[in-house]
């Protein structure tokens, strides 16, 4: 029995919908059937995509921090390229094989053929561009991060310390110019953003912390050259021999320092950090497409804190920032105070978290560190990372609560730390 036979214009759209149909009704009965079945699988494939993030979203996001299964996706979306490319040339070549044709229904032909040529690009192309993401993001946490299924959590929530450093070109050294910690409810996804001043003293230490050997008394002090601010570069620059186990923790003395400091006064655990510097942070923002924010009062862009050197001014009002000036929005010191400067960096975390979703962010992050490694460094566990992200997008409707342990509530020079460590409690909940 024969195949019925349809216009060279249906064939083509048939072998755009099911790949594989033209070699069949062509009689090449094997490649045909390998690609309908091919076909058939890949959506069987989707779909069971879809049920298991629906399902159980923290498995979903699981697979996807996973930098192994992203590889073994990657090398699938290309095979599947390859596949749909073959038998795009196949479908042409059938098509320009038929009988010889002239005038109209010569130029027919001719669209029809072009218009094969199009839809085999566009779905060879599709994914062999989703075989690139896929490799990008695989290579990015294979890269930064611990490839471990493991997560630790505290108290039911996954603690990170946030450091953003103003390393650049024009800076020696790196300090940490923002430091947080976000805390993420592990039933709920509710997020709580805790700001440390840079200029808080008299840190109390936990008990097994090395900085112990400089200050034997337990509490980070030595005046005001002791605020929390300092203590980052001041490790990697004069002790770094005291957390010896660092670099091979994906970590650096530094980070370990202000992690122990941070720890010590908020009363909690810390199991991981992100640290990003200024240029990193700059770009993820143009990555993801800038960030909404409303400005309260005029700041300067660029300029000392005498106003030589001003580019130009943020204006009040609600605007969209770019990467260059949402980093002058959180680090402009002239006209306002250390305070007003640090409330402006967890308002830009925050609209962050609120305006982007976390698959966007990944991205843009994948992207970012992919031009630069040295713009990020982290310890979190591929497990961890799944687990944020299923947390991330189950709250995407969640407000970020803030807590800024900065005056009138909490003096720097001489803070109550039994005062703090309960306003975290409050707002942990």
């Amino acid at each position: 029995m024969t195949a019925r036979r349809i216009s060279p214009a249906g064939e083509a759209v048939l072998a755009f919908l099911v790949p594989g149909s033209a070699q069949l009704r062509a009689g090449r009965r094997l490649i045909g059937g390998i690609a309908v079945a091919v076909w058939l699988l890949l959506w069987l494939a989707l779909l069971v995509i879809v049920v298991v993030f629906v399902a159980s979203p923290a498995t979903g996001f699981g697979l996807a921090a996973n930098s192994s299964w992203l590889s073994v996706a990657s090398a699938v979306a290309l095979v599947l390229a390859a596949l749909w490319f073959v038998l795009g040339g196949f479908t042409v070549q059938l098509l320009v094989r038929r009988r010889r044709m002239t005038g109209a229904a010569l130029g027919r032909r001719i669209a029809v053929v072009a218009a094969t040529v199009v839809a085999t690009l566009v779905s060879g192309g599709i994914p062999l561009a989703a075989a690139g993401a896929l490799h990008t993001v695989a290579q990015t946490e294979t890269r930064l991060f611990v490839g471990s299924p493991d997560v630790t959590l505290s108290d039911g929530r996954l603690n990170i310390l946030l450091l953003g450093t103003d390393a650049g070109p024009d800076r020696e050294g790196r300090r940490t110019d923002s430091i947080s910690v976000v805390s993420v409810d592990a039933a709920t996804g509710r997020v709580v953003l805790v700001g440390l001043p840079r200029e808080l003293q008299q840190v109390p230490l936990p008990e097994d912390s090395p900085l112990r050997a400089d200050y034997p008394s337990g509490v980070y002090d030595c005046g005001n050259d002791c605020q929390l601010g300092f203590l980052f570069q001041r490790t990697e620059q004069f002790t770094p021999e005291e957390f010896p186990d660092a670099l091979a923790q994906h970590s650096s003395p530094g980070v370990e320092a202000v992690r122990d400091a941070a720890e010590g006064a908020l009363g909690m655990v810390i199991p991981y950090y992100l640290q990003v510097d200024m240029l990193g942070f700059s770009a993820l923002i143009d990555e993801v497409g800038g960030v909404e924010l409303d400005v309260s009062e005029r700041l300067p862009i660029d300029g000392d804190e005498n106003g030589v050197g001003v580019a130009g001014y943020i204006e009040p009002g609600t605007q969209r920032m770019n990467g260059t000036t949402a980093l002058w929005y959180a680090r402009s010191r002239q006209s306002t105070s250390d305070f007003d400067r640090m409330s402006r960096q967890r308002e830009l975390e925050q609209a962050l978290l609120e305006q982007k979703s976390p698959l966007s962010l990944g991205l843009a992050f994948a992207r970012v560190t992919e031009r630069d490694p040295g713009v990020v460094g982290t310890d979190l566990t591929e497990g961890a990372l799944g687990r944020l992200l299923a947390l991330a997008s189950a709250a995407r409707d969640q407000p970020v609560t803030t807590l800024e342990l900065t005056p009138p509530a909490v003096d720097p020079q001489n803070p109550d730390y039994a005062a703090v460590r309960g306003m975290v409690a409050a707002a942990l909940g």
